[in-house]
């Protein structure tokens, strides 16, 4: 928030008089000295108070406009926040998708305390066979880049990577992965497999938004994957998006819910929902099905930050990630 401008004393009585400032709130303005910033919390964001409200002030520094500048001030602000990024695990994600994931919204505006995510894209712009064939071969630097940059787990994300051609591929990308980082690494489909099992569910309903060309070509080789791997398959819904990887982005977010109360309505004796691809869906999504449903909701996104906090030892139980997440 920048409150330099006629608002500015307004703005700063206003949260001169909070009791409980907002935890998420960011000042960046040229009076810091009527401000306390704390230590950061989770993910980067920072906790204020001001001279007046020493709510937050045992903590915290000072800085006066007498003894430094305001690029004095950023700076150290900026060392501080550094300092403390990833203090207790650093996740690695490999997106195949050309657009970035949701996980790295979900850790910020959740506040994952302490672990830092780091995400590649392969470039993929549509989800097809040979696309994924194109964009596969940059696994490799992808992997070696996340670990030599620091990170302590490594997931490859989207099923479509790991079932190219309907071929299950999950094992070999996991193997791979930890020949090249030396680091623990799965997929999104085993991290599946694996919340599932900790769940004790079997039957289970697969959501996708479908495959470039308007099919749903992923759902059905997702349902021979899970029933491979002991699983029952109850229903499948597919949005049969025609579009690109961005293009899924955007979707709307009743989407998904639509598709998986659908689902569930159909097939009350679903134990479980899954709710594939990692740039659609999210913790609303989780929270309206689980709250109306009473069943288990896992979506790519929080499932892979789930399985590394599990294989880093972080124990971060949660709420608004699904049942999977408040018994971490």
């Amino acid at each position: 928030a920048n409150f330099n401008d006629g608002t500015n004393n307004r703005c700063r009585r206003k949260i001169s008089d909070s009791l409980a400032l907002p935890e998420n709130l960011v000042i960046v303005n040229d009076i810091f000295d009527e401000f306390y910033f704390t230590e950061i919390d989770s993910a980067f964001l920072l906790k204020i108070g001001n001279s007046n409200n020493k709510k937050f002030g045992e903590k915290a520094f000072h800085s006066s406009k007498k003894d430094s500048s305001l690029h004095g001030r950023i700076k150290m602000f900026d060392t501080r926040m550094k300092a403390c990024w990833g203090w207790r695990g650093v996740l690695g994600f490999i997106n195949p998708a050309v657009v970035l994931s949701l996980g790295a919204e979900i850790s910020y505006k959740l506040g994952l305390e302490g672990v830092g995510m780091m995400e590649i894209t392969l470039g993929l712009v549509r989800a097809t066979d040979d696309n994924m064939g194109k964009v596969l071969p940059g696994l490799d630097s992808a992997a070696k880049t996340l670990a030599d940059q620091g990170a302590q787990f490594v997931c490859l994300g989207g099923p479509p990577a790991t079932l190219v051609d309907g071929i299950d591929h999950n094992l070999e990308f996991k193997k791979r992965l930890e020949g090249i980082t030396r680091l623990p690494s799965t997929t999104t489909l085993l991290s599946t497999i694996d919340a599932f099992n900790s769940l004790a569910i079997k039957k289970i309903i697969v959501v996708e938004p479908g495959s470039s060309d308007g099919q749903d070509i992923w759902a059905k080789r997702m349902k021979i994957y899970f029933e491979n791997n002991g699983f029952k398959v109850v229903n499948t819904k597919s949005a049969c998006s025609k579009t690109t990887t961005l293009g899924k982005a955007k979707l709307p977010m009743n989407l998904p819910y639509d598709l998986a109360k659908e689902a569930l309505l159909e097939t009350p004796e679903a134990e479980g929902v899954y709710i594939a691809c990692s740039v659609w869906g999210g913790p609303p999504v989780i929270q309206c099905l689980e709250s109306e449903f009473g069943k288990p909701v896992i979506i790519d996104d929080v499932n892979y930050i789930w399985a590394g906090l599990k294989a880093l030892n972080i124990r971060l139980p949660m709420k608004g990630l699904g049942r999977i997440f408040e018994a971490l």
